[in-house]
């Protein structure tokens, strides 16, 4: 005997036989599969598609930037290694440069070493007259060679000569002169209140 057993609450119908007035058979179940579960089936291969494009994606852009990367690093060492080549060859212009600055200063130092040593300095406001020696005519001579020194040369003078000229006694000259400016002058003012006053006006 057959008999049906309809569920309506749930979604799935259910068939299932029983043989025998008290006998419990085999259930028989029969599920039939629904449509939506193909449905979601194709979206998850649709989705599958899409993410590895989206890999592939991303891995050429890596690639695109890590390309890009390495040709900026590769520029970036050109351009280093240009710059110490350059270096190196100012370096040596700077050097050399120094050197012939520094032989320069050593040859300006001796010239001016040479100057003072046979150049005179000035010492004073004067300036210095040699020291003449006097001649003395035939008709000056004394009659004795012990007056000579005495009458014809005085040895203060050539001594206080060959100090000057040797730059250790200075040489007196003339005195600056100094602009002194006049001095204030008085003026006398009158006030106004003075005018004022006449030979008709009475003392209070």
């Amino acid at each position: 005997m057959m008999n049906f057993l309809i569920l309506g609450d749930c979604k799935e119908d259910l068939k299932f036989t029983i043989e025998g007035p008290l006998s419990i058979g085999e259930v028989k179940t029969e599920v039939e599969e629904p449509v939506e579960n193909e449905e979601i089936k194709i979206e998850e291969k649709d989705n599958e598609k899409l993410r590895t494009r989206l890999r592939l994606k991303k891995k050429k852009n890596l690639k695109q930037i890590q390309n890009s990367t390495t040709k900026v690093v590769d520029n970036q060492k050109k351009i280093q290694k240009q710059q110490l080549q350059s270096l190196k060859s100012l370096t040596k212009n700077v050097n050399s440069e120094h050197a012939q600055h520094l032989n320069k200063i050593k040859l300006k130092n001796k010239q001016w070493k040479i100057k003072n040593l046979t150049t005179r300095k000035k010492l004073g406001r004067g300036k210095f007259e040699p020291y003449e020696e006097p001649v003395i005519t035939p008709k000056e001579l004394p009659a004795s060679l012990r007056c000579l020194t005495s009458a014809s040369n005085s040895l203060i003078q050539e001594r206080v000569k060959s100090l000057q000229q040797r730059n250790i006694l200075s040489i007196g000259g003339a005195n600056k002169t100094t602009n002194i400016k006049n001095k204030l002058k008085i003026k006398f003012v009158e006030k106004r209140s003075v005018k004022s006053i006449t030979e008709d006006s009475e003392i209070i």
